[in-house]
């Protein structure tokens, strides 16, 4: 089976180390967004390595970058590359759960950034995944029932001629901005009084980007989902 073409300059293999290297080099480059531009970068390369030295160096932050946007490199302190907060697709859709039929919202951040701890044995670990589960969404194994975590976090939707607005705040911004409410959705969250909040890598289908149950059954079995509940405010139409 074919490798990605991933290059790394001789900074990034130094600060990488020898088994960061190897991890990097296995990561899989499907829906990994280039910091640069924001496109999608080759699922079989070629890409530049990028690493984000921040928090004092005690972790780094990896992104794959195209051959034109950015070189391999490593960038320190907050570099405008590689934000905290990337821009993110949001999905609401309604999802089985056992025998329910549940309101979920998922969202996905455009960039795929890894992070990894201040020991050579720490385990490459997905950004949004480990930000997400910091805010406190918990970890997804099945999609059997709801998470039992119920946010406590401002979130307002506002009605419009077209698209929602949507704005999840907890004590810095996670959400702003349109999403697409499907038939029944605004009456289940109603009903239940909450809907359910996923977030997570690899939750959409790499040639639609349509988000769907296999995807985040998939994401789930891979450690990549985690969620909530979240009670919404709805607002004055716009």
């Amino acid at each position: 089976m074919a490798t990605p073409d991933i290059h790394m300059s001789g900074q990034v293999r130094q600060i990488l180390g020898p088994e960061m290297i190897s991890n990097v080099l296995a990561t899989p480059l499907r829906e990994a967004h280039c910091p640069a531009c924001q496109k999608l970068v080759p699922p079989m390369g070629p890409v530049n390595v990028v690493v984000g030295l921040s928090d004092g160096g005690r972790f780094k932050q990896i992104t794959f970058a195209h051959h034109g946007c950015a070189p391999s490199s490593v960038v320190y302190g907050d570099a405008p590359g590689l934000p905290a907060v990337q821009g993110m697709n949001m999905t609401a859709l309604l999802l089985p759960h056992g025998a329910a039929l549940l309101p979920a919202l998922v969202g996905e951040r455009n960039l795929r950034a890894y992070k990894h701890g201040e020991y050579a044995a720490s385990e490459l670990t997905d950004v949004s995944v480990a930000d997400s589960l910091g805010r406190g969404l918990t970890l997804i194994a099945r999609l059997r029932e709801a998470p039992r975590r119920l946010l406590d976090w401002p979130a307002i939707v506002t009605d419009g001629p077209g698209p929602s607005h949507l704005l999840i705040r907890p004590a810095d911004l996670f959400y702003d901005g349109d999403v697409t409410l499907p038939p029944g959705w605004r009456p289940a969250v109603e009903q239940h009084g909450w809907c359910v909040l996923y977030s997570g890598s690899d939750l959409s289908e790499p040639d639609t980007g349509a988000v769907t149950v296999r995807t985040l059954r998939a994401a789930a079995a891979a450690g990549k989902l985690v969620g909530a509940r979240l009670r919404l405010t709805w607002a004055a139409t716009r």
